[in-house]
């Protein structure tokens, strides 16, 4: 440890008259310095001209206002409905969901994979933006009519232009990583040294941004946030990480179950908040062609979302399970519920295969409902053993 000791400054005046200095370009230099030659130094405030602000929202619980924001999620999972959805409230300035007021804001969109003309056109109109407070940013032109792709490391400062001249409140990229080319998406040093260009727009304009992520593929063995895609600085940088998925084939109502066009239930979740109190997961769809349906709190978080097999497993599974438990005779139907919960599988995904087996209910005159498998036909391998129907 080194012996090296200074006194503190103990005397508020001189502090404050060190701090004005400083601001002024009187720098005192160290001895042995030439004091004609500009130095490097170290920019310093004192806290008493830090000024306390309080945190503001974009979406309370969900989304906050002037910071960096992510929203995570597996490509066609549904990001560019939802975020069409909360764009064309901004846009009206109508409540999120949940929410009983709300504030216009103009959003700039950069898109790269979805298309302007067939995909976030329609989006917004079967949402109800209005449409003078969307933007879309098709690249940079530094002078010579070339019209550019835009990339964060170098072109923040003309974004920033825009984002002033236009009045823009809300910057969405998606996906993020697109305008973050050459960085090495795994090294968490260029993650961190791009995402600081962003933080720089954040700064300079106030402006609230969204960035749009993919899920990784090692994402069912992670928890919350750790399952966005690559290195873990786009998590530690954003103030606020959404993540969306499909809810289980459980939830799904049964309609919906048989007509995919009708939009399956989905979840959207904090999955993590530096900023504020994050909101319960909450659970919307979107049939073909329509405008996003909320449906209130959903009723598994994000992370039990994934924790269901695929649907045709499960079928598989439950189908197996009940045929065996009902082919000793039948059973009362309270034991195959307890016993069918027990094993992991839901009273619709039990009633479902109970179908496609054939099993039939029975109800004794005075007693309980029973579940009962078909009568077995006899085979000519049964015959010969002297099986019996």
């Amino acid at each position: 440890m080194s012996t090296y000791h200074r006194d503190p400054i103990t005397d508020p005046e001189e502090l404050r008259r060190r701090f004005n200095a400083k601001q002024n370009g009187q720098h005192e230099h160290a001895e042995g310095r030439d004091s004609d030659r500009p130095s490097a130094r170290a920019v310093v405030r004192c806290m008493t001209d830090v000024e306390p602000r309080s945190i503001e929202a974009l979406w309370p619980g969900y989304i906050v206002a002037h910071k960096f924001n992510l929203i995570a999620g597996y490509g066609g999972v549904g990001k560019g409905q939802i975020m069409a959805n909360l764009i064309a409230r901004a846009s009206r300035g109508d409540p999120m969901p949940g929410e009983v007021s709300g504030t216009v804001a103009r959003t700039l969109i950069l898109a790269a994979e979805d298309d302007a003309h067939e995909d976030i056109r329609p989006r917004l109109d079967a949402n109800h933006a209005n449409l003078e407070n969307v933007l879309i940013l098709d690249g940079v032109d530094l002078g010579d009519g070339d019209v550019r792709w835009v990339d964060v490391q170098q072109h923040i400062a003309l974004v920033r232009d825009a984002v002033i001249e236009y009045g823009v409140d809300l910057v969405y990229l998606d996906p993020l990583a697109s305008y973050m080319p050459g960085v090495r998406r795994q090294n968490g040093g260029e993650v961190r040294d791009a995402l600081g260009h962003l933080q720089r727009l954040i700064n300079e304009t106030g402006v609230t941004v969204i960035g749009a992520l993919h899920l990784g593929k090692e994402a069912l063995n992670r928890r919350g946030a750790m399952k966005v895609l690559d290195s873990v600085e786009y998590v530690n940088t954003s103030r606020n990480v959404l993540g969306v998925n499909d809810l289980p084939d459980e939830h799904q109502p049964e309609d919906v179950l048989g007509n995919p066009d009708l939009g399956r239930r989905k979840v959207i979740a904090v999955l993590k908040s530096n900023s504020m109190i994050p909101g319960p997961p909450l659970m919307w769809s979107r049939a073909r062609d329509a405008e996003v349906h909320w449906h209130g709190v959903a009723p598994v978080s994000f992370d039990d979302s994934f924790a269901s097999a695929p649907p045709e497993t499960m079928r598989e599974g439950a189908r197996d399970w009940l045929h065996d438990f009902l082919n000793g005779g039948m059973q009362p139907q309270a034991a195959v519920e307890r016993e069918g919960k027990a094993a992991g599988f839901s009273l619709r995904t039990l009633n479902r295969v109970k179908a496609e087996l054939g099993a039939k209910s029975i109800k004794d005159s005075a007693g309980p409902w029973y579940w009962q498998l078909p009568p077995r036909e006899t085979t000519p391998a049964d015959a010969s053993a002297g099986g019996q129907p």
